[in-house]
């Protein structure tokens, strides 16, 4: 099971947060969902849609919330524009900032699912994407999300068994975007979940050390 699994390496990871501070506006649009709380008033993380009625995302995001009064919305680029859908329940990770959350219905357009990465782990030196819906600027107060989803390329500093410390390309990921997939070619192999205060390193929980708990939880394998 996941939780046996040994760290051969440790990376130091920085308090919860995660938006796009910098990178562009995305053109590709594949599994990202914004994720809302108060029945859809309140804005709080990104997720990854990776079955039909499940969304991977940041434990924290959904700490000390009424989790059955979330919603998810995916399909367009824009935040809650496309289909939205009532989360039903959710399940946290006992080891790591990991957790998945069950939909009420499952989403129309199955092009939309993400195939999460089950083995191996992003070596040192490779480039990935994060895109989310968070806070544009560092000092923006507000908790709304961007107008439009953002991405952001990052190169792998540091690799272990469960974590990765990211370093920025173009942008890191601050406020808003925790829980959000970290992309490399066709699949998902990290969940983002934090950021360095100075924006000079972000922090990724490695999908492959907790693939056997998400299978275990939605019956949906990953990828080897």
């Amino acid at each position: 099971m996941a939780s046996s699994l040994t760290v051969v390496m440790s990376i130091a990871i920085a308090p919860p947060a995660s938006a796009i501070y910098g990178g562009t506006t995305s053109g590709v649009l594949k599994g990202q969902v914004n994720i809302w709380a108060d029945s859809g008033a309140r804005y709080r993380c990104t997720g990854t849609l990776i079955g039909q009625r499940w969304i991977l995302t940041a434990k924290h995001c959904l700490e000390g919330e009424d989790v059955n009064r979330f919603q998810i919305w995916t399909g367009d680029r824009r935040p809650k524009h496309g289909e939205g859908v009532p989360v039903i329940g959710w399940a946290p990770n006992d080891k790591y900032d990991v957790a998945v959350m069950e939909l009420r219905w499952s989403v129309r357009n199955v092009q939309l699912v993400a195939r999460y990465n089950a083995r191996s782990i992003l070596k040192t030196g490779v480039n990935v994407a994060v895109r989310g819906w968070g806070r544009t600027q560092p000092t923006d107060a507000s908790s709304a999300p961007s107008t439009s989803l953002k991405v952001c390329s990052l190169s792998v500093k540091a690799s272990a068994v469960d974590h990765m410390q990211l370093q920025p390309n173009d942008g890191i990921p601050i406020k808003g975007d925790s829980g959000a997939g970290v992309w490399s070619g066709d699949r998902v192999y990290g969940i983002y979940v934090s950021y360095d205060g100075d924006y000079s390193h972000g922090y990724a929980v490695q999908t492959s050390v907790v693939a056997n708990w998400i299978e275990a939880m939605t019956d949906i394998p990953g990828q080897n």
